[in-house]
């Protein structure tokens, strides 16, 4: 008809090509069953370049696994890292960026 319906359309294959696909999903054990097999405080190494004011590009820091993200943050600020919390914005390869209610446990982190 005039309006279109039921017509083809002519960038749908192009429009499919291009698009990005989901990311995979990501297999993570339960916080509880982590933290039993797991637990305990692990030595994390974090890239802190885009703290140019701490002089280092990496600190090692020693977390519990039951910490939050958001106290994470709060240990990077008492390191030195000029930037207020809720700007800062953590991201780990594998997961993406990290939500400051979750805690370490969640995301499944060995340290290191």
């Amino acid at each position: 008809d005039e309006k279109g319906f039921g017509s083809v359309d002519p960038y749908k294959d192009y429009l499919l090509h291009i698009a990005r696909p989901k990311p995979s999903q990501i297999d993570l054990v339960p916080e509880a069953q982590w933290l039993q097999e797991n637990g305990g405080a692990k030595e994390f190494l974090i890239d802190v370049t885009a703290f140019p004011s701490l002089g280092v590009p990496y600190i090692r820091i020693a977390l519990d696994l039951s910490k939050t993200i958001a106290a994470v943050k709060e240990k990077l600020a008492d390191v030195g890292a000029m930037l207020p919390m809720a700007k800062m914005r953590l991201k780990e390869a594998r997961v993406g960026f990290l939500r400051d209610e979750r805690t370490l446990a969640f995301y499944n982190f060995k340290g290191g």
